[in-house]
Formats: C-alpha cells, structure tokens, sequence
C-alpha cells in the first residue's frame, strides 16, 4: 500500500468507511419513520435528518477535494501528523454520527424523541471547532513554509470561513434556546443555512484567492457570493421567524406536529424532548 502524500489511502479507505456508516445510518433512521408513517407529525424529525444528511455530504465533498498540505499525507505511522488528522477526521464522522442519532422513533408504547436545537446547534459549533483544529494541523503544522513564501494566499485566507462559521453556530445556538416543537424546523433550516454558508465561503475564497498557478474565474466568484448571500438571508430568517412566532405552518400542520391526531399511542407515539411541551421562551 503506497504512503505517499498524493494517495493518502489508508486515510480515503478508513474515513470512507466511516461516512459509509454515519449515512447508512441515515438511512436507518429515513426507514423508521417511514415505516411509522404519520408524515407531517414527524416533519421535525425529518429536518434534523435533512440537516445531517447535507453536513455529511458536503463535509465528504469538502474533505475529498480539500488542497490543505496536510490533508494530502497518509498516515505512516502513530506518532505523526498524518495520525493526528487521522483522528480528527473521526471525531468529525462520529459527530456527525452523533447528529444523526438525535431523533429516535418510538416502538410500540415507547414515545419518539428528538433532541431540543440548541443540543443540535451544540455539535454544529463542535463541528466547527474540529474544523479549526483541523486546519491548524492541515495548513500550519503541516506546511512547508520553504516551499514558497505564500501561506496567507495559499493557507491563510482558507481559516477565514472555519473562524467566522464558528462564531455564527454559537450565535445561533444561544438564539434557538427555548424553541418549541413547531419551531424546530426554523432551527433546522437556519442551521443548514449556515452548513452551506460555510461551503460558500469557502468557495469566495478559493475562488476570488485562487492558490498559486490556479486562474480566476469571475463567474464562480459571483455565484459563490451570491449563494452567501441567500445562505445567510435563509439563517436569519430562520431565527427571527420563529423567535417572532411568525405563522409559518399552516394551524392544522402545526398541531398535528405538536401532539398525536390519534390517541392509540401504538399507531403514533407522542413526540418527546428533553424540554418536554413548552411554548418559544424567546417571545
């Protein structure tokens, strides 16, 4: 098996991996609710697995077409850097993981639960704190700085994004706190916003920055701004919809999510949070 830093294979087929398994559990999960019908009382349910299913897909996008210097090296032993990304990676999975399994669907008598968005927002900010490490050990630790004398271009300008996503998911989490049941698909659009806004800006600066020796393509720059900026407009509105109790959902949707349309628990198990039946503390 070759270690070389242009085919990092033991890190593509052990990650891989993993992400085959945080989105089989998906799957898992899609097939659950599925198979317990009652489509619009588990809207909520649905939106968390929406949320996760783009931040796994996007973080494989993001990870397979990375440029970092370390993101290239394979791991060539325990004691080094490539180990040290390696375990970054997997905390990353096993997050995403653990985003997942923030639903579960009720079996019999059993009610479902679904984590309040503030426990959500939690791991997207955690999420984006792994980021950060990461590009520290990936565009600091592991660059060559004799190579060529343009880090900021090359490295530098990249963090930007990982820094600014962060902020915004601890912004956002401390906003979503006291959300009711109806109002956690607000939380969940606002927090796939930000997931694609960080893509966004990631591609802003690639493109308007591009790394020495690549062209710059207008058209790409302003398609990258422009999906900022819709991005961003999604998370605002996200939050100050449901923070101002704007009717969003129609009244009958509203309360089939809020508590079962048939009292046989068995057919449709009532919905369960850590916060239990609560009303927008926000208001």
């Amino acid at each position: 098996m070759s270690n070389s830093a242009s085919e990092p294979k033991v890190r593509h087929e052990f990650v891989g991996m993993m992400f085959a398994v945080t989105i089989g559990e998906v799957g898992l999960q899609v097939a659950s609710l599925v198979q317990a019908k009652h489509y619009v009382h588990f809207l909520p349910f649905y939106f968390h697995l929406l949320l996760a299913t783009i931040v796994i897909t996007s973080s494989w996008v993001g990870w397979s077409l990375s440029q970092a210097p370390g993101a290239r090296r394979d791991v060539d032993g325990v004691f080094s850097l490539g180990f040290l990304t390696l375990l970054l990676d997997v905390f990353l999975v096993v997050t995403y993981f653990i985003m997942v399994r923030t639903i579960e669907v009720g079996k019999g008598v059993e009610p479902s639960r679904i984590d309040p968005p503030e426990k959500v927002a939690g791991l997207i900010a955690l999420m984006f704190g792994l980021y950060f490490i990461w590009d520290f050990i990936t565009k600091i630790l592991a660059y060559n700085r004799n190579r060529d004398g343009e880090w900021w271009r090359n490295c530098g300008l990249r963090m930007i994004p990982t820094s600014v996503c962060l902020g915004l998911a601890l912004f956002v989490r401390w906003e979503v706190k006291g959300f009711n049941l109806e109002h956690y698909i607000n939380a969940d659009v606002a927090l796939i916003a930000l997931a694609l806004s960080f893509r966004a800006f990631k591609d802003i600066i690639s493109e308007a920055f591009p790394r020495t020796g690549k062209p710059f393509h207008r058209y790409r720059v302003v398609r990258a701004v422009v999906c900022s900026v819709v991005c961003l407009s999604v998370l605002c509105l996200g939050i100050v919809s449901a923070k101002c109790s704007w009717p969003v959902l129609p009244a009958d949707v509203k309360g089939q999510i809020e508590s079962p349309a048939n009292n046989d628990v068995n057919l449709m198990p009532a919905i369960k949070s850590p916060q239990g039946p609560r009303t927008n503390a926000k208001q």
